[in-house]
């Protein structure tokens, strides 16, 4: 029998500056938040089977040694909560480099330290086979994002109206 080696390489590309409107009656209120566009080759099976259950597809195109790329986007926010559940010790407590600090203004600089450190961390996560397996990572890689192709994020008000989000192309 023949073995396939496990292929794992994740890249975390510039960060997307989205600006959100919410109108009410009274006011209107804007909220800037940055996206981070993963992309994920993998051929490890936890995420082909995923992938294919989440996004509805037939695993995608697939690379000689059968690797799938798995694209999403997430928030500082949902970098954040997988580095603390894989770094709490009574699930895995992981060692993981650490998360870049908050920031109040979203400039190139912070976006782009944020890139970096995110990468850091996700590389750390790529390196250990029980991390990457486990189902924090997986959901991670594979639910899909909260934005849709068309730049405009999917948000409902408290009241579960639609709320209108613009993309900032500056």
């Amino acid at each position: 029998t023949t073995t396939t080696s496990s292929t794992f390489k994740v890249t975390v590309h510039e960060g997307q500056i989205l600006r959100c409107a919410q109108a009410t009656m009274t006011s209107t209120n804007v909220h800037t938040a940055v996206y981070y566009p993963i992309t994920l080759t993998t051929n490890v099976q936890a995420y082909v089977d995923a992938s294919v259950q989440s996004h509805d597809r037939d695993g995608g195109a697939r690379d000689d040694g059968g690797a799938i790329d798995i694209c999403t986007k997430r928030r500082f926010s949902e970098f954040a909560a997988l580095h603390a559940e894989l770094s709490r010790s009574e699930t895995y407590g992981a060692r993981l480099p650490p998360m870049p600090k908050k920031a109040l203004f979203h400039s190139k600089s912070v976006a782009d330290t944020r890139q970096r450190d995110f990468q850091y961390v996700l590389d750390a996560i790529a390196r250990d086979y029980e991390l990457r397996e486990s189902a924090v990572a997986v959901k991670f890689f594979t639910e899909p994002d909260t934005t849709k192709s068309d730049g405009v994020v999917a948000m409902t008000d408290g009241s579960g109206k639609p709320v209108t989000v613009f993309i900032d192309d500056d």
